[in-house]
């Protein structure tokens, strides 16, 4: 029996080395620390989830504004993804900023925001945002 537990341990040994070889270590996928801010690919920024979450930022960014302006994608330019009792992204977007239906006298305009959105690990727990406009050279 004792030889038949060396063997198996050796054997599961074997396998591991054997996997390891061929690819990434499993070790880089696990590089950030628990709570660290991990940005976002590319190929994640370009995705229907993350265009979907800004876009719900956007809406309610157009509530704030009583409902005046409307924000519209151009481009997600960076964003990130954190861990702490829930999820916090951070996302820098390009909009293109207009008037709603009704109201009237102002060209769009390009804008870049930083849009915080927390999701809370509780249940029932609303999503929280927080809006910056960073100030462009076009202005």
């Amino acid at each position: 029996a004792a030889a038949l537990r060396v063997v198996v341990v050796l054997s599961l040994a074997a396998l591991a080395l054997s996997c390891s070889d061929g690819g990434e270590s499993i070790l880089r996928h696990h590089i950030y620390p628990l709570g660290g801010v991990v940005p976002l690919s590319p190929e994640v920024l370009q995705s229907e989830e993350v265009k979907e979450r800004v876009e719900e930022a956007l809406s309610q960014l157009s509530s704030q504004n009583g409902g005046l302006m409307t924000h519209r994608i151009i481009c997600i330019r960076s964003g990130t993804r954190q861990v702490v009792n829930g999820f916090k992204y951070v996302f820098v977007v390009e909009v293109e900023s207009s008037l709603t239906e009704g109201a009237t006298g102002v060209e769009p305009v390009s804008e870049v925001y930083k849009v915080e959105i927390y999701e809370p690990a509780s249940r029932g727990a609303k999503k929280q945002y927080t809006f910056e406009k960073i100030p462009t050279n076009e202005e």
